[in-house]
């Protein structure tokens, strides 16, 4: 399908509910796709909606948790991660009162800072990888999935470095 923009150069490509145009050209009669921008687009695409395996609002455990740093960022400011310090009980209630976000909100609504908690949850025998970072969002993997959540609750401010450049209306 030819996308909006109506060049020969751009098909609407749907991948995992994203709609997203990205450089395609026709050869011998057949769609060619840069295969290293497909693969881009997928691995950014995710999901933003609640996860169909992990429940935030169910029980689970957290197994492991450890300081990190997040990488995806030029800012190398380490000052502030000294004090930023959450415990397996503070993180339970940020994952059990976030919301998901979706991929516009997490890069327009959240700071990306170079603090983060990284480990694994244990719920219903399945085990789970989590980030959190100190700009008031955490992502959680399923196999070749992932899910991002942002704190919007004024009363959980107290556990981020930053909060939210904008609310949620519920």
């Amino acid at each position: 399908m030819i996308c909006p923009c109506k060049c020969k150069y751009h098909y609407k490509i749907d991948i995992r509910n994203t709609d997203k145009r990205i450089h395609a050209v026709k050869i011998n009669g057949k769609l060619a796709i840069d295969s290293i921008e497909l693969v881009q687009l997928y691995l950014t695409s995710g999901i933003y909606t609640e996860s169909k395996i992990f429940d935030r609002k169910s029980n689970f455990k957290i197994e492991t948790l450890k300081k990190a740093e997040y990488k995806q960022i030029t800012d190398v400011d380490t000052f502030n991660c000294i004090k930023w310090d959450l415990s397996k009980p503070d993180i339970e209630i940020i994952i059990k009162e976030s919301a998901p976000i979706s991929r516009n909100e997490w890069k327009q609504f959240f700071e990306h800072l170079t603090c983060m908690y990284e480990g694994k949850i244990r719920q219903n025998g399945k085990l789970f990888d989590f980030e959190m970072n100190a700009g008031g969002w955490f992502v959680i993997f399923e196999a070749d999935t992932f899910y991002k959540f942002g704190n919007y609750k004024k009363e959980n401010d107290n556990y981020f470095l930053r909060n939210p450049i904008a609310r949620r209306v519920e």
